[in-house]
């Protein structure tokens, strides 16, 4: 008995991890061909033939919908690829039992692609990419801002109604006299007309962030430099924020100008956004969504250039109290947008 549920259990998270492991691959469907000239009908070995040339187009297809950038890096593995398709494209599926004409057998097949396989031989083909340039200097500006108060305005609509104060005399036409009733206009509340409501924030630089944000550019290669070594002023970024969503052109020439004078090859900046405090309906814990902006540029040459950018984009964190979801809220934003340009700065690097 013992063993029967051993079995059952071994079964079960057999069957689990199977479906965790196929929950990653991105399915593709494509027709497989092989050429049968004198038959109607494709013998095994030819039906496996038509099920391997499903297996590139699958995997050629799959490249061909990626941005710019990851083709032209995986152009260049490209016969790493095809050479361990079984790894890239572990699966295919017939959907149909196939069909003749005019010399090719063909099937319809569904495909399944491995992602995580493929972003591998992205990663490790940039990082190689990467530590051939050498020493590759990079800093980051990461600010925020929260509503500091909110001025909300009612709304309000116009109605007509009768005024039993104002009356005046009427006369009809056999000489009658009489009374009618002054239609006033009378301003009450309501929506037909709203003024916006009035924001006022206060920003800051998250120092939670810092060490998160760092990490994941050291990871990747890149030798981070803490603004103050090269002149950049965070404080800044910060005041523009508080004004408008767009960080000034005279604090980015400042930053710029300082970052390129102390040789830095990127500056990476980003604003976010703190939402309003909720409850988390399935955890009953606090939640607090942040919306983050992020770009990078690149100081190399004459002229700096915008070559990364991330957002707007929304992300959210929980927690015990306010406090605690709006640091892991930061931190989660925070993190992604670094990881997101750090892909992007790779493949730069990598062409």
């Amino acid at each position: 008995m013992l063993k029967q549920i051993m079995m059952v259990l071994i079964g079960g998270l057999l069957l689990l991890s199977a479906t965790v492991a196929h929950a990653e691959y991105k399915q593709v469907k494509v027709i497989g061909k092989v050429e049968t000239k004198f038959i109607r009908t494709a013998t095994t070995g030819q039906k496996k033939l038509a099920l391997e040339d499903a297996r590139k187009k699958a995997l050629d297809k799959y490249i061909s919908e990626l941005d710019s950038q990851r083709v032209r890096i995986l152009n260049n593995v490209i016969d790493q690829l095809r050479q361990n398709l079984s790894t890239y494209v572990p699966e295919v599926v017939a959907l149909d039992d196939g069909n003749w004409n005019d010399g090719y057998w063909s099937i319809g097949v569904q495909a399944s692609i491995n992602e995580a396989q493929i972003e591998e031989i992205v990663n490790t083909y940039t990082k190689a990419n990467v530590k051939k340039q050498g020493e590759t200097f990079l800093s980051f500006v990461f600010v925020a801002r929260e509503a500091d108060s909110v001025r909300k305005f009612d709304g309000k609509k116009t109605e007509r109604v009768a005024d039993s104060e104002a009356v005046k005399t009427s006369e009809s036409e056999d000489g009658a006299s009489g009374q009618s009733e002054k239609v006033a206009e009378k301003i009450t509340g309501g929506s037909v007309e709203k003024k916006a409501d009035k924001i006022s924030y206060r920003s800051y630089i998250p120092e939670d962030i810092g060490s998160k944000v760092s990490e994941v550019f050291n990871k990747a290669e890149f030798s981070v430099v803490e603004p103050f070594e090269a002149q950049i002023d965070p404080k800044s970024f910060a005041s523009d924020f508080v004004e408008s969503d767009e960080i000034s052109d005279a604090t980015k020439k400042a930053a710029v100008d300082a970052a390129k004078k102390a040789g830095l090859n990127y500056l990476a900046v980003a604003t976010l956004d703190v939402g309003e405090q909720i409850v988390d309906q399935a955890t009953g814990m606090q939640k607090v969504y942040v919306r983050v902006n992020g770009y990078v540029w690149d100081l190399n040459g004459k002229f700096t250039k915008k070559i990364c950018s991330v957002g707007p984009v929304q992300f959210s964190g929980l927690g015990e109290d306010p406090k605690v979801a709006k640091t892991n809220a930061l931190i989660n934003a925070a993190s992604a947008a670094a990881k997101d340009l750090v892909d992007q700065l790779r493949l730069k690097q990598s062409m």
